[in-house]
């Protein structure tokens, strides 16, 4: 049942306020400054069923794959995320969730996600959510419900070995927790182009800098791993796109 005095919830309606609020200050008083991949379009879609998808995808991954993704629809994200154990599982929180992230996400452009996760073998994923580490399971309605992009680091099997083993340590060990301050941080600076640096701890992180931390020293896009976004993991000096799920269909590597 939803408690707007609930301790959780309070916080929860703060923060997406504050998110709104600093939205709105980066249109007024800035042109944001925003990711566009025109590689997308040169890539040969297919279309495919989500069972031939779903197939291909866990033959595909490999330990230490990144998945950027993000949901296909409202419904179908709400459908997904009620079978979870979570805060946004009620209806109110997730509809000012889902709005404030698709409000985001529409102004950034083509190409950018809500969410990062790291493969870790035997259909896996570990990710930072606003539970803590979690894990989740790659399932056909994960499939069916969110479009993605898989990327495989650049590095040598004992890296990607390393950072999977990083990815289940942190699981047992919540050491790392989600911060909404950081995200509303990171958004701001990537959307303003300002390039000031502030001081975050290494456990107050969000899902991409998280997915970051455990492939460091290696820096995506020449940013240290606590200031980045999802976008910034698509790098072509560290990484390589395996698998993309968008509107346009589906594309494998072969």
């Amino acid at each position: 049942m939803f408690d707007p005095f609930e301790k959780r919830t309070r916080k929860f309606l703060l923060w997406s306020l504050f998110f709104l609020f600093i939205i709105f200050l980066t249109f007024l008083f800035f042109h944001p400054k925003f990711y566009e991949n025109e590689n997308l379009e040169s890539f040969q879609y297919e279309n495919l069923t989500t069972e031939e998808i779903y197939n291909i995808l866990l033959t595909k991954l490999k330990p230490g794959d990144l998945i950027l993704n993000k949901p296909i629809s409202y419904s179908e994200r709400y459908f997904y995320q009620s079978n979870k154990e979570s805060l946004l599982n009620n209806k109110i929180i997730f509809f000012i969730y889902y709005n404030l992230f698709e409000l985001l996400i529409n102004s950034m452009g083509e190409g950018d996600y809500w969410h990062v996760f790291i493969y870790t073998g035997n259909g896996n994923l570990n990710s930072l959510t606003i539970n803590g580490v979690s894990l989740d399971v790659i399932t056909k309605e994960f499939v069916s419900s969110n479009y993605f992009t898989v990327l495989r680091p650049n590095v040598n099997d004992g890296t990607k070995l390393k950072a999977v083993q990083r990815a289940n340590d942190r699981y047992i060990d919540q050491d790392i927790h989600y911060s909404f301050k950081n995200g509303l941080i990171i958004v701001f600076f990537r959307g303003t182009g300002i390039n000031i640096h502030p001081r975050m701890r290494e456990n107050k992180l969000v899902c991409s800098s998280y997915a970051a931390s455990l492939y460091s020293p290696i820096n995506f896009n020449d940013r240290n791993f606590r200031h980045v976004t999802p976008i910034d993991l698509i790098d072509e000096r560290i990484t390589r796109i395996i698998l993309i799920k968008n509107e346009r269909g589906f594309y494998h590597e072969a």
